[in-house]
């Protein structure tokens, strides 16, 4: 039986209506806070540049966010640099230590530096909506990060990506009150004022006890800067002042600023106080290992950096981006660590390329071998991103379609056709539904391509074929890529290793002993030659043509070819 594939997955998918005033509503009731929960929900964009469709390699994006050495932002730095080594992306980052002139600072030398996207997360809700305005009329695209604008920036960014604080905060209070019985005092730390996180781990909390349990008392509530030595003190105070009333403490960081809630604890000799907090760096992790933290949210700062790369390459490959794209929403407690260290861990690395090059040359038990380790791979208690296991599905199925393609196959003899593929890929029920079908679609094109050319031609020599009937036209490793469904630089080392050649070798030597034939048969302008064998630029041309054969053209001819 396979094993079953679970899949990490976001909660929501669309925003409630909106109240035709929330202001008229107190603060105590979600509704007050609509606009801000839901920023970026059916917001009319304003000019976003169009996407050139050329894919991620090769693409330049600068990152500026607030904070460099912070636990959670230097998860977020790693996720970023991860995601786009991946996709072949320079990636420069700079930090505005929380400093707003310096963040305006960096965005304008960003602009002058003329990236292919930016990346940005805004410092205050409001005030980050100028600097994206900036952005959208530089005709940079701008992927908006971790913490939300204000409702009118995300009309200048391709879309917003970062966590469900208001869910989250939500899910968090419930853990709260159910650890302190639905009755006692609390306390808040407080993210930064005027950010979203403020906001959001603040007031999600105090909605939602209100609603879920009235008997709790919020006893004080109080901004540290996130800082250790303030939060500390800060605690301290609350322990002498409220005593027993405080039965437990919220955090909006469970790393710098829940360490100076422990240590502040320890000496007030009050390990009885419940604890939870927004996570989950490493040291929110080992708090949760060692009980001074009783549940974090499940907010992985390495996806949360790679969540706007994705979106980045989804827009270079041409596709629609949600305007809001939200980290899975989770809890994590102590029984629950490793799970949550698995996800972390981000997802798979599959070769698409081998499994490409093993249905173009009809080596079923590869196939079969390939399936087989991937099902035991996604199966093996290792929760996968909803969102990346689907933009997998779909590459998975466009090779294949390639593969048929390449092969003069009709997809339709297959499954109905291009479009019929991807709708039945959209039927399947389950995840593991969906790799049995996969499976079964590879089992099809390898069987038809081998069926039409009676036995498989290896990659090697299909490439060579191809080459030698297109040699006249604008080749590419690129090109090649699209037509046989595996990656250029895969289609490269291939071609290397089976014909001893590199492509741009082969591609060239085939062009010039064309031109030398003509040069020695015919009086004809060299120039005109080197657009007759498939170069546009003429210089290039002479080039290549002296580096082969170790002559100009016009030696050839015995006189100049202009």
């Amino acid at each position: 039986m396979a094993e079953e594939i679970r899949l990490w997955g976001t909660r929501r998918t669309s925003a409630p209506s909106r109240p035709e005033y929330p202001e008229i509503y107190p603060e105590t009731d979600d509704r007050h806070w609509y606009d801000l929960e839901y920023a970026g929900w059916g917001v009319a964009k304003a000019g976003l540049p169009a996407s050139p469709r050329d894919g991620p390699a090769g693409k330049r994006i600068i990152a500026i966010h607030h904070l460099e050495g912070h636990p959670y932002m230097t998860g977020y730095d790693l996720g970023m640099a991860r995601e786009a080594e991946r996709f072949g992306i320079s990636l420069e980052i700079a930090h505005s230590e929380w400093d707003s002139e310096i963040e305006a600072g960096l965005v304008e030398s960003a602009i002058a530096s003329r990236p292919d996207l930016i990346v940005f997360v805004p410092e205050n809700t409001a005030e980050g909506t100028a600097l994206l305005r900036r952005i959208n009329e530089a005709g940079i695209p701008v992927v908006a990060s971790n913490l939300l604008p204000e409702a009118e920036g995300h009309r200048y960014c391709l879309a917003w990506t970062g966590p469900d604080d208001w869910g989250q905060f939500r899910l968090i209070a419930r853990k709260f009150a159910e650890l302190l019985g639905g009755e006692g005092g609390y306390c808040l730390v407080d993210h930064m004022p005027g950010s979203s996180a403020f906001y959001a781990r603040k007031w999600a909390v105090l909605t939602e006890l209100a609603r879920i349990a009235p008997r709790m008392e919020l006893l004080d509530s109080a901004a540290t800067s996130l800082r250790t030595d303030t939060t500390r003190a800060t605690v301290l105070a609350w322990a002498e002042r409220f005593g027993a009333r405080l039965r437990g403490i919220i955090s909006a960081d469970d790393s710098l600023a829940q360490l100076g809630i422990n240590q502040a604890l320890a000496e007030a000799g009050r390990e009885d106080i419940v604890r939870v907090a927004c996570g989950a760096t490493s040291m929110g992790l080992r708090f949760l290992r060692e009980g001074s933290l009783a549940a974090i949210t499940a907010q992985s700062p390495e996806l949360d950096g790679a969540l706007p790369i994705r979106v980045a390459v989804d827009w270079w490959n041409g596709l629609d981006v949600e305007a809001v794209r939200y980290l899975p929403i989770d809890l994590v407690e102590r029984d629950g660590i490793e799970d949550f260290l698995l996800m972390r861990q981000g997802e798979p690395d599959i070769d698409l390329d081998a499994l490409a090059h093993m249905v173009a040359d009809c080596d079923a038990k590869g196939v079969d071998r390939f399936f087989r380790d991937l099902g035991h791979r996604f199966g093996h208690g290792h929760p996968i991103a909803e969102e990346w296991f689907r933009g997998f599905s779909i590459e998975l199925l466009s090779r294949l379609d390639s593969i048929a393609r390449s092969a003069e196959i009709s997809t339709a003899a297959l499954a109905g056709g291009y479009e019929g593929l991807f709708k039945q890929l959209f039927q399947q029920r389950s995840p593991t539904d969906t790799l049995a079908w996969l499976e079964g679609v590879a089992r099809q094109v390898m069987a038809a391509a081998g069926e039409r050319s009676h036995s498989c031609v290896p990659l090697g020599d299909r490439l060579r074929l191809f080459i030698d009937g297109h040699w006249r036209e604008p080749l590419s490793l690129k090109l090649l890529s699209g037509r046989f469904g595996m990656s250029a630089a895969y289609l490269g080392k291939v071609f290397k290793e089976e014909t001893g050649q590199s492509f741009a070798t082969y591609l060239n030597e085939r062009r010039i002993r064309e031109a030398e034939r003509i040069l020695a048969t015919r009086r004809v302008k060299a120039k005109d030659v080197a657009l007759a064998v498939g170069y546009s630029d003429a210089n290039y041309f002479y080039n290549v043509f002296r580096k082969v054969t170790g002559r100009y053209p016009s030696e050839l001819q015995g006189r100049e070819g202009e």
